[in-house]
């Protein structure tokens, strides 16, 4: 399968295979990095061509923060909160099935290191939504990023 071909190159972290055994913890960190990067890239390049809306998402920030604590600043708990509420807005279903098969390629990627077991239906399971979480975790990100770059403190 062509796309599963790209898909797996790009998530691909190292050489050539090698004889020696790996820790499945690294490799597991090294996947979950992987697919953090891509969730952040994506909506960061988003979020970077539209910026009528990071200057209203900075607004409402601001607006919040200041209800908070007084005085404006870059409070990253209230940046996380609002990237959670407003990060599916900019999802599209052509986005979401790419996310699924990014992280459908990297679950086949660590069973095949042996992360887990085929036959373990529930560490699949896991494994799965582990993938998943960390890369929804970089769509936030991506967002927050994306606020960073154009917050000015007033």
């Amino acid at each position: 399968d062509p796309d599963k071909r790209r898909s797996y190159d790009r998530l691909f972290w190292g050489g050539e295979p090698r004889a020696e055994t790996v820790d499945p913890s690294i490799v597991l960190d090294q996947m979950e990095s992987k697919l953090f990067d891509e969730g952040r890239k994506e909506l960061f390049a988003l979020l970077m061509q539209n910026v009528s809306r990071i200057k209203a998402e900075l607004k409402v920030l601001r607006e919040r923060v200041i209800a908070e604590q007084g005085y404006d600043s870059f409070l990253e708990p209230a940046v996380e909160a609002r990237a959670a509420e407003i990060v599916e807005e900019f999802v599209s279903e052509e986005m979401q099935r790419r996310a699924l098969h990014l992280v459908e390629v990297a679950t086949e990627m660590m069973l095949s290191q042996g992360v887990a077991k085929r036959n373990d239906e529930g560490g699949v399971r896991s494994l799965r939504n582990r993938l998943d979480a960390a890369f929804r975790k970089g769509r936030m990100h991506g967002i927050a990023s994306a606020l960073e770059l154009f917050y000015e403190r007033r």
